[in-house]
This record gives structure tokens, sequence and C-alpha cells, in this order.
């Protein structure tokens, strides 16, 4: 039987693993100060170097807030730890890059239905603004990409799941150049036509309350996307 080496966990790690679990303990929220590091140091019956390195580790992670001079602060909730994630998976993993845009498909999707279920006049409202704007820059891809980006971010908002929109932003800042690179690879006018068509298509059946509809156009233009990815990175391969 193979044998595999286990971690050890160095004290300001479990000094950090204790914190998590004092902060949920004690129900602390978003803006709740932690004690000090004396007071953490008494606690855990730790040095004060211990204690500053585990609260680091934490803010790493996104869960506290640190301030010269003040206490250690709870974080609301943010999609910080999983852009660096995602980030750091997509540069160490080559096949990364096909799940991620497989996880960012079935996610978008599903936002979509929720949108279309969930969303406000309001909402709705914003939709169409966006993809208007769209179609103004259709040829100007730096500006096309960044509309793109607000018209699925205001959809995932639109599913009123905060956990699902923290992933679509996360996933879609990792895969910034890999949809650039999409965009560019199909500049031509039939094909950023087509791209155009489907957003819209998206927002009116949403605008409808159309489920069904929604997921059939949103999971096509995600068909579309992935092949126009995997396309210009073959070509960029064989050329």
């Amino acid at each position: 039987m193979p044998s595999y080496p286990l971690k050890r966990e160095t004290l300001a790690e479990q000094v950090a693993q204790a914190l998590i679990d004092r902060i949920y303990a004690e129900s602390l929220k978003p803006g709740d100060s932690l004690p000090s590091t004396m007071q953490l140091a008494t606690d855990f019956d730790v040095s004060r170097p211990v204690i500053r390195e585990a609260l680091k580790t934490l803010e790493g992670q996104g869960i506290i807030e640190i301030s010269n001079g003040r206490s250690a602060v709870v974080k609301p909730i943010t999609g910080e730890a999983l852009r660096v994630f995602f980030r750091r998976a997509l540069a160490l993993e080559d096949q990364t890059l096909l799940e991620l845009l497989e996880l960012r498909r079935g996610i978008e999707i599903q936002g979509a239905i929720l949108a279309a279920e969930r969303r406000t006049v309001e909402e709705l409202a914003q939709m169409k603004s966006i993809v208007n704007q769209m179609r103004e820059v259709i040829h100007q891809p730096e500006m096309y990409a960044g509309l793109d980006l607000k018209f699925h971010l205001l959809i995932a908002s639109a599913s009123h799941n905060r956990l699902m929109f923290y992933l679509v932003e996360s996933i879609r800042d990792a895969l910034h150049s890999t949809i650039m690179g999409g965009l560019r690879s199909r500049f031509s006018v039939d094909q950023l036509e087509r791209v155009q068509s489907v957003h819209e298509e998206i927002v009116q059946h949403i605008g409808q309350g159309d489920k069904q509809a929604t997921m059939a156009a949103m999971a096509m233009h995600f068909d579309d996307a992935i092949g126009a990815v995997f396309s210009r990175l073959a070509s960029e391969k064989g050329g």
C-alpha cells in the first residue's frame, strides 16, 4: 500500500481554524470586531506573533480585514477567495480551462432561468439598456466585452442568489482574457450579429418569463462561445 505524507499544520494554521470556528460559534457578523491580539494570545495561550500570522491567513482568505491600530473586523461575504482560487487553478492546470468553461456554462444557464422567474422591472430595463449599448459598439471588442460582462453579471444578480452571483463574477474575472480572445476570433459581421442577436433573445425570453426559451438561448450562446474559444486555441497551436 502506498504511503502518503500527512500535512502537519503549524500552530498559526491551527489558531486560524480555531478563529474561524469562533467566528461561527459566536455568530459574528460583517463589521463585528475580534478581540485584540493580546486578548487572543491569552485566549489561545500562544504568542502574539502566532496570532498575527493566523490573522494574516484569515485576511488572505477574505474572512477578516485588518487595519492599523484596530482590531480585526469580520468582512462581508464576497467572491474574492473564489477569484483567487479560479485564477490559480487556470494558471496551474491545462485541463482547467475546459472545466471552468463547462462550469460557467452550467451556472450561467441556471442563473438565467432564475432571472426569468425572479427579475424585477428595473433589472429587465437595465438588461435592455445594456444590450442596446452593445449593439452600438458591436465592432469595438474592448467596449463590447465590458458591456458583455455587465450584462451577464446583471443576469446573475437578477437570479437573486448571492452565491451564484459570486461564482459568475469570479469565473468571468478569471476568464477575462479568454473571453476577449473569443470575441476577437468571431470578429466578422455575420458572427458578431449572431452573438448580439442571441443576447437580445435572452433578454426577450427573460422579460417574458419563459424559462425554457431562456435556457435554450443561453445554452446556444455558451456552446457558440466555447466552440469559438477552442477553435482559436487550436488555430494558435497549429499556427
